[in-house]
């Protein structure tokens, strides 16, 4: 029963997008893909990554290419994907180089988080990964070389392995 449904769903999809090929000459298309290459252009504003922008330059530059040059379905959709992967890879190394990521390798100062003092939120075992931490209003991973520490005692932390915590109970 669900395959039936799949197929007719197909059919009807299909339906519709012969039904809209219908009302379009082939000077339509240039447009089509113009109009859909700016708005995947227009999107990347609000959609950062690059991505859709690369996809959208190639689609402009696909129907460009059409307002010259009669191409059929297979040289379009074939310009399409030659541009589009071009412009990836050297698109993106030209941001790259042009705008570097303002992000640091670490963000967290090294050793800044050294002997602070920090709630347990789950219980820290002894050696082994499971605990949690409260620190900067996130919680982290901790362990203690040790003892077991039960939730809800403050600890002081040592190092860090990774993106977790090695800590130690403070004693009052």
């Amino acid at each position: 029963m669900n395959w039936q449904f799949h197929f007719l769903l197909a059919r009807e999809s299909e339906n519709l997008l012969i039904t809209f090929m219908d009302g379009l000459s082939p000077q339509d298309y240039p447009w089509i893909w113009i109009g859909i290459g700016t708005i995947a252009m227009v999107l990347e504003f609000i959609v950062p990554g690059m991505f859709i922008f690369f996809v959208g330059f190639s689609m402009t530059v696909t129907g460009l290419l059409m307002l010259w040059l009669p191409l059929s379905t297979l040289f379009q959709f074939l310009i399409f994907s030659i541009v589009c992967i071009f412009s990836i890879i050297f698109g993106s190394a030209f941001i790259k180089k042009f705008f570097p990521s303002e992000v640091s390798e670490d963000r967290m100062i090294k050793d800044d988080y050294v002997n602070q003092i920090v709630a347990v939120t789950e219980d820290i075992l002894l050696n082994q990964k499971g605990g949690r931490v409260h620190f900067r209003g996130t919680e982290w991973d901790a362990y203690s070389t040790t003892e077991r520490i039960p939730s809800g005692e403050k600890v002081r932390i040592l190092s860090r392995d990774n993106l977790t915590f090695i800590v130690e109970r403070i004693h009052r």
